[in-house]
C-alpha cells in the first residue's frame, strides 16, 4: 500500500501529525504567551499522537516522514522529562505527621453521598474543597462533627472554598486574590509544638488570554505572601508539570512530592489514565511530601488528591 491511492488519508494523517507536532513545539514556548502555557498541558497527548501516527506512515509508506517523527518523538519526549526528575526534598522519607486531601467537587452536584462518605472514609486530618457552593454547603454540613475547625466561603458559580480539619487551625481567614473576587483560605494548623501554614486555593482556568493572566498574577500574589518554611499550598492549580508556571513555583523552593507522583491525572475523569494532574500541593524544603495517591471518581470532573506530609 502507498500514499497514492490514498490521498484523502494521506492528507489527513499530514494535517494531524502538524498539529500534534506544532502542539508539542509551542509548549515550549515563553512563559507569558498564553497559547503556549496552554499547550504545554497537552504534552502526552501530542506525544502520545505523534507516536502513533509513525505505524499509519509506516503503512502508508511514507518511510521517511515516519523517521522523521520518530526523531521527533524522541527528542520532544526527552525534552520533556524535567518533572521526573529532581528530588522532592533532602533526607529519607519518614512517616507522615499530616494528612491532607484536595478535591474539587464541581459546581454542579453529583453523588453528594458518595463524596460524604468518601471524605469521612478517608485518613484526611485536613480536607480542601473547591467549587464549593451553597448547596454544597448544605449538603456536606455534617462533615462538621468529625472536622470540627472549619472556614468556609461558599459561592455560586466555580471559586467557593473551605478548609474542614480534624486538627486545630489559627488565624484561619478567607482572602481574595488582589484585583478578583476568587478567594483563598490561609490558615495556621496546630500541631503539638509544632505550626504549619496552610493554603487552600483554587486558580483561574488559562483557556482565554484574560484567565491566563489572571492565574499567573495570582500565582505571585500566593509566592509574595508564602513564608519560607512549613508552609504547604493545595487545590486546583489549572497547570500541569509542563508549564512554565510551575517551574516557577519550583524555582521559589516549592515542591510537589516525588517525581513518581507529579504526573498521576486528576481531570477530566471521563479520560482516565488520558487527563491531565492539575491538582497539587505544593510545599516548601523543609517537608517532605511521603505520599500521595489519587482517589476515585466521586460525580465530579476531578478526582481528589490525599498527599502525606512528614514534618521531620
Amino acid at each position: 500500500m502507498s500514499a497514492e491511492p490514498y490521498p484523502r488519508l494521506a492528507t489527513l494523517a499530514g494535517v494531524l501529525i502538524g498539529i500534534a507536532v506544532g502542539v508539542a513545539i509551542l509548549g515550549f514556548g515563553p512563559r507569558d504567551w498564553w497559547l503556549c502555557d496552554l499547550f504545554a498541558n497537552l504534552r502526552i497527548h501530542a506525544l502520545l499522537s505523534m507516536l502513533l501516527s509513525i505505524p499509519v506512515l509506516a503503512i502508508l509508506r511514507e518511510r521517511r516522514l515516519a523517521g522523521i517523527i520518530a526523531v521527533a518523538t524522541l527528542v520532544i519526549g526527552a525534552l520533556s522529562l524535567q518533572p521526573l526528575v529532581g528530588s522532592a526534598a533532602a533526607g529519607p522519607a519518614s512517616t507522615a505527621a499530616l494528612s491532607i486531601m484536595s478535591f474539587n467537587l464541581s459546581a454542579t452536584i453529583r453523588s453528594p453521598d458518595k463524596v460524604r462518605r468518601y471524605v469521612e472514609a478517608a485518613p484526611a486530618d485536613i480536607v480542601i474543597l473547591q467549587e464549593y457552593t451553597p448547596d454544597w454547603h448544605a449538603e456536606l454540613a455534617g462533615l462538621s462533627e468529625q472536622f470540627p475547625h472549619v472556614v468556609v466561603e461558599p459561592k455560586t458559580g466555580y471559586f467557593g472554598i473551605a478548609m474542614l480539619s480534624r486538627v486545630p487551625l489559627t488565624s484561619a481567614e478567607t482572602s481574595v486574590f488582589p484585583g478578583t473576587d476568587v478567594p483563598f483560605i490561609a490558615a495556621t494548623a496546630e500541631l503539638g509544638d509544632r505550626r504549619l501554614s496552610l493554603v487552600g486555593l483554587h486558580l483561574d482556568w488559562p483557556m482565554v488570554r484574560s484567565s491566563f493572566t489572571a492565574r499567573n498574577r495570582q500565582i505571585e500574589h500566593l509566592l509574595s505572601m508564602a513564608p519560607d518554611s512549613a508552609f504547604v499550598a493545595c487545590g486546583d492549580w489549572n497547570m500541569t508539570p509542563w508549564s512554565r508556571w510551575y517551574r516557577t513555583l519550583e524555582a521559589s523552593g516549592l515542591h510537589d512530592g516525588d517525581a513518581g507522583n507529579r504526573l498521576l491525572p486528576t481531570w477530566p475523569t471521563r479520560l482516565g489514565w488520558l487527563g491531565i494532574p492539575i491538582d497539587h500541593c505544593f510545599a516548601t524544603g523543609d517537608l517532605r511530601i511521603v505520599s500521595k495517591r489519587v482517589g476515585p471518581p466521586l460525580g465530579s470532573d476531578h478526582r481528589p488528591i490525599l498527599v502525606g506530609i512528614s514534618l521531620d
